[in-house]
């Protein structure tokens, strides 16, 4: 699976309609006018991404109740599903990053 794919579910676990990478979505613009010229100036929406962004990472956490551990003995984080919040089978996912763990085990729900 890609990362691009486990992103795409990530967003529907979370409810929600994201701007994925690479994808700008304009949340906000201002429009002005010197010199008969019309100028507009947008701001963009972040793009959604919970691989690289810790915030939203833990939010997914929160959400979904997903419990964490490490283990010091593998250098691992794991990530399960400590609650049946999405009425799905539970998960468990392990990988040195824990941002990633945390989008596989969501990926695998």
């Amino acid at each position: 699976m890609t990362d691009l794919e486990m992103i795409k579910l990530c967003a529907e676990a979370m409810e929600t309609s994201p701007t994925l990478p690479g994808i700008s979505n304009i949340w906000g613009c201002t429009i002005s006018y010197k010199n008969g010229q019309k100028k507009v100036y947008t701001w963009l929406r972040n793009t959604y991404n919970p691989l690289t962004d810790d915030t939203q990472a833990m939010e997914i956490v929160k959400h979904l109740r997903l419990r964490i551990e490490y283990d010091e003995c593998d250098d691992l984080w794991i990530v399960d599903q400590s609650s049946p919040k999405l009425s799905r089978q539970a998960c468990q996912s392990e990988d040195p990053n824990l941002n990633r763990a945390i989008v596989s085990c969501v990926a695998k729900m």
